[in-house]
């Protein structure tokens, strides 16, 4: 998943009304607390940009890379609540908690599957993948955007496994032996091609019995003087 880069801005005022204006000038409210802050922090969000985001992120937890307009300051922060009207999903506000960028995180981090192998190309294979993510624990600041993945060299019958990738930094949580893909041999034409000869054969056979029937059926009728 990595860290996305993201500018916050700061906010000096808060209520219901201050926020409903903020919504309107096309900015988010948001809070962050954490890594050791005596007090929170009031910001704001572009909106179109952190419903973007969220919306790619579906499903996960975005780790944030955020800098403040105006300054130098920056943290690292995760989401930790977010509210969103009941009917049409805007968002209304949402909680960022700050981490301590000197302790390790357990983070999900994306495997970017790719490669041009010639069995797969030449219709002789198909590429089965078993999990798309695995588990890592790292210092927030070296959370990679993807764990590299490349199928290209495999024979049919490869698999790779989790213990096959290269990780630079960190360590892996998610089981060594666990598979992350497999080059399987591609048998569809041959069903294919088997069912089709199936039926041709029962097709010939009932057409050649109906000959015959008729056949005898001819003999078998006297003839009108």
């Amino acid at each position: 998943m990595g860290l996305i880069k993201m500018t916050v801005y700061p906010r000096s005022t808060t209520g219901k009304n201050e926020n409903r204006r903020t919504r309107a000038v096309g900015r988010t409210p948001a809070v962050v607390y954490g890594d050791k802050r005596e007090q929170s922090l009031n910001v704001e969000l572009d909106t179109f940009e952190f419903s973007r985001i969220m919306s790619a992120f579906s499903g996960s937890n975005p780790l944030f890379n955020m800098t403040m307009d105006g300054t130098d300051e920056s943290f690292v922060a995760v989401l930790r609540e977010i509210q969103t009207h009941p009917v049409t999903d805007e968002i209304f506000h949402c909680d960022l908690f700050a981490i301590p960028l000197g302790k390790p995180l357990k983070m999900e981090v994306a495997l970017d599957i790719h490669g041009e192998n010639r069995h797969v190309r030449g219709g002789d294979a198909v590429l089965d993948v078993v999990r798309r993510t695995i588990d890592i624990e790292c210092l927030p600041r070296e959370v990679p955007d993807t764990i590299d993945v490349d199928f290209s060299e495999l024979e049919i019958g490869d698999k790779i496994c989790v213990e096959d990738l290269s990780l630079e930094v960190g360590t892996m949580l998610t089981d060594v032996e666990d598979v992350i893909l497999k080059l399987n041999l591609n048998t569809f034409e041959e069903e294919v091609v088997e069912e089709e000869g199936e039926e041709g054969e029962g097709v010939e056979g009932e057409e050649g019995e109906g000959e015959e029937g008729d056949d005898a059926s001819a003999e078998d009728t006297p003839k009108e003087d």
